[in-house]
């Protein structure tokens, strides 16, 4: 689920 985690975050932080 980390990887999740850290691929949700990193989604986000391109969207922004």
């Amino acid at each position: 689920s980390l990887k999740y985690y850290l691929m949700k975050r990193r989604k986000e932080k391109w969207q922004t």
